[in-house]
């Protein structure tokens, strides 16, 4: 319906545009013919008709494709505008996030380390103890070891030391009274 009423207003200022042209020709021009006016009107609406038919729809679908991939493409760039601010919100989340989860990943860490340090000194001590304990428990029984050696020692010593003075001093006669002392003590005894 609008495309006639559009047709129809073009239709007019056509006639209306000829007939000033030949307002403007002079006496000659103001005769008018009407065959050929009705001619030209026909031609032009032959014309017009044809041109309607051949180029209005193409351009119909030209103008309606174009007009529909505009509202996709801002139908698009509204989306993809929508999901980057999501996005730039969520980074932001995360990025705040990120230095809490830092605070807290370094806090735990000097809490593991200081654990660590007294769990060690701990472990240090224990270790120093059980070092002191053995090197005493080695000492006294390398000072009775030696105490044992120098003992004996001193008893071969004087073993041998009384051997030679008895082989010097008893003559047989002590040796055999001697004897008969000790076998009596010995009878004694039992």
């Amino acid at each position: 319906m609008r495309i006639r009423k559009e047709v129809l207003f073009s239709i007019l200022i056509v006639l209306c545009i000829t007939s000033l042209a030949m307002a403007g020709e002079g006496e000659e021009a103001h005769q008018v013919k009407p065959m050929m006016e009705v001619f030209r009107l026909v031609n032009f609406l032959i014309f017009a008709a044809l041109l309607y038919k051949f180029v209005a729809k193409p351009i119909k679908e030209a103008l309606s494709n174009r007009t529909t991939k505009i509202e996709e493409a801002l139908q698009n760039a509204k989306e993809a505008k929508e999901t980057a601010l999501r996005k730039a919100q969520e980074y932001d989340a995360r990025i705040a996030n990120a230095d809490k989860e830092v605070a807290e990943i370094i806090s735990q860490a000097e809490r593991e380390r200081d654990q660590q340090v007294a769990k060690m000194q701990e472990e240090m001590e224990l270790l120093k103890t059980r070092l002191e304990e053995q090197s005493k428990a080695a000492a006294d029984l390398e000072i009775a070891r030696a105490k044992a050696e120098l003992q004996e020692e001193a008893a071969r010593l004087a073993v041998e030391l009384a051997e030679g003075l008895v082989k010097k001093e008893i003559s047989p006669d002590d040796q055999k009274r001697l004897v008969k002392e000790y076998v009596q003590r010995l009878k004694e005894v039992n």
